[in-house]
């Protein structure tokens, strides 16, 4: 492979033949980016400049695109086409650093296939404008971005729709309405053990219905090797030419890695450690949440934006819809309007 790539270094066995092996803090560094990039919140390169803040080398824009395009990060070798050989993925012998799903999922976002839930898009790093890319228009539906205006005495900012809709908000009105929202979010502690279990019970049934999923996951992945196998039989009595066998056995491999790709990331999110501990630090961020943002730069805010409201916010001039909002805020926000003035009797 030549010089190993980021956060990797080259090394030799005692018989002499050479291998890659991991090497920190840039392999954290290259699992963190992959991660990064993976939720859509902030372009490619504005993850670049904030990994090459933390410890390590640091990497150009050049290097680091190229390293988000490199299947060696997710354990896998590209071998080239050769003479008649088609080109095609092997396994590597290294330690992978991130899953090949992970991967993929980068790949996808940087090719701008997959519709990105969340803000996306480009940042415009304004204060005044925390909110530019997560909200959309109520007029028309699409995404609603930010800019000033000069007047003769002062500049006015709004969140605005383009120009042949018309819809635009005072951005300081909305950021403030927004910080309310968030503010609804903030629970009373004595309905925490409530909320604790309520979604244990909800992690129970995920984690059920991923073992029946997985099952018929693998039964699909059986019958694909059946339809090989019967291709394979036919090819042999001369009753399928060659190059449908072929074309069968490449089609079919296709779709039985993906397959199995999908079982892996299934167990992988079954296997989660320590849930009640995960749930209980989630419900004691939410505590504090309004505070936070509040206080909190651009960054903070746009990432607590996109983790309570995984989909875009619709602005009606009053309020925020949405159709998906993150599995704790909705607890807590349905625990809150059900209270209501109960709070007082619940204290007491």
């Amino acid at each position: 492979m030549g010089i190993a790539p980021y956060g990797y270094i080259n090394r030799s066995h005692e018989d002499g033949k050479k291998y890659i092996a991991i090497k920190d803090p840039e392999a954290s560094n290259i699992i963190w980016a992959f991660n990064e990039i993976s939720k859509g919140h902030i372009p490619a390169d504005h993850v670049r400049l904030q990994m090459n803040k933390r410890e390590g080398v640091s990497m150009s824009r050049s290097a680091f695109a190229k390293a988000m395009r490199n299947p060696v990060y997710c354990g896998k070798i590209y071998i080239e086409d050769y003479k008649q050989e088609e080109a095609y993925y092997t396994e590597g012998k290294h330690e992978a650093l991130i899953s090949e799903r992970l991967f993929n999922q980068v790949q996808q976002i940087m090719d701008k296939k997959r519709k990105v839930e969340g803000p996306g898009g480009r940042v415009l790093g304004n204060e005044r404008f925390p909110l530019r890319g997560l909200l959309i228009c109520p007029w028309c539906g699409k995404n609603l971005t930010a800019s000033g205006a000069k007047g003769k005495s002062k500049t006015y900012y709004y969140y605005h729709c383009h120009y042949k809709c018309g819809f635009r908000f005072d951005s300081d009105k909305l950021n403030e309405l927004f910080e309310l929202e968030i503010s609804k979010l903030e629970y009373n502690p004595i309905i925490k053990e409530l909320m604790k279990e309520m979604l244990l019970d909800n992690y129970k049934q995920f984690t059920y219905d991923i073992e029946a999923k997985r099952k018929s996951i693998s039964k699909e992945i059986n019958l694909l090797n059946e339809k090989v196998a019967n291709a394979r039989d036919k090819y042999l009595v001369d009753k399928l030419d060659e190059e449908d066998y072929k074309e069968i056995k490449r089609i079919t491999k296709s779709q039985i890695e993906q397959l199995e790709q999908e079982i892996q990331q299934m167990v992988s999110d079954s296997k989660e450690l320590n849930i009640r501990t995960k749930i209980e630090n989630a419900l004691d961020g939410m505590e504090n949440l309004a505070n936070l943002y509040q206080q909190g730069d651009l960054q903070t805010k746009r990432t607590i934006g996109c983790l309570i409201f995984p989909q875009k916010v619709e602005f009606d001039g009053k309020g925020f819809q949405t159709p998906k909002m993150n599995i704790v805020a909705q607890c807590i926000y349905q625990y809150n309007n059900g209270l209501g003035n109960k709070k007082t009797d619940i204290e007491e």
